[in-house]
């Protein structure tokens, strides 16, 4: 991560659009959760809502979007 609180120039490359919201880092990444999880408020676990193992998939409708 670059120390602006932005992406580093390659990272943007991958995504051209973000570059131009004025997007903003607001925290490490982590290996204990993801966006998904984020998104739902939780951030001691990793979420992947394709799997039907889960104890939340019922509450992920799909197709899913955030």
């Amino acid at each position: 991560m670059a120390t602006d609180g932005r992406l580093e120039p390659y990272q943007e490359e991958e995504f051209p659009n973000l570059a131009a919201t004025g997007y903003r880092i607001t925290s490490k990444r982590s290996r204990l959760y993801n966006c998904f999880a984020w998104a739902a408020g939780e951030d001691d676990r990793w979420w992947n809502p394709l799997e039907s193992n889960n104890s939340y998939n019922d509450a992920v409708p799909l197709p899913m979007m955030i």
